[in-house]
C-alpha cells in the first residue's frame, strides 16, 4: 500500500511539472503571438502613412502642372515618371548582393 501511495505521488508530482511547463510554453507563444500582432500593426499603420503621403504628392504634382494647362495624359506620364525615379532612387540606395536574381532594366530587341 505505501509504494502504491509514492507511485501515485510521484505521477502526481509529475504530471503538475508536465502542466507547469506546458503552461510556459503557452504563455511563451502568446507573447510572441502579441508581439507578431503589434508588429504587423505598426507595419500597416506606416503604409497607410506613405500611401497617404505618396497620394498627398501626387495631388501637389497635378495642381503644379495643371496650372500650366497640360493635358491629363500628360499629366500621368509626369507621375509615371516620378514613379520610376523613386523605384530608381530605391534601387539605388539598395542595391542587389551578388548571386541575386536581378532583372535587367533595359531589353534589347533582336532585329
Amino acid at each position: 500500500m505505501e509504494s502504491r501511495i509514492e507511485e501515485l505521488t510521484s505521477q502526481l508530482n509529475q504530471t503538475n511539472k508536465d502542466k507547469s511547463e506546458t503552461s510556459r510554453m503557452q504563455r511563451s507563444a502568446d507573447k510572441v503571438a502579441c508581439n507578431a500582432t503589434f508588429q504587423l500593426a505598426k507595419s500597416n499603420w506606416q503604409r497607410a502613412k506613405l500611401e497617404d503621403e505618396r497620394k498627398a504628392y501626387e495631388a501637389q504634382i497635378f495642381k503644379l502642372v495643371a496650372g500650366y494647362g497640360f493635358s491629363s495624359a500628360f499629366l500621368s506620364f509626369i507621375l509615371f515618371i516620378s514613379f520610376l525615379f523613386s523605384k530608381l532612387g530605391k534601387a539605388i540606395s539598395n542595391p542587389p548582393s551578388a548571386g541575386q536574381n536581378v532583372k535587367p532594366w533595359i531589353i534589347s530587341r533582336k532585329h
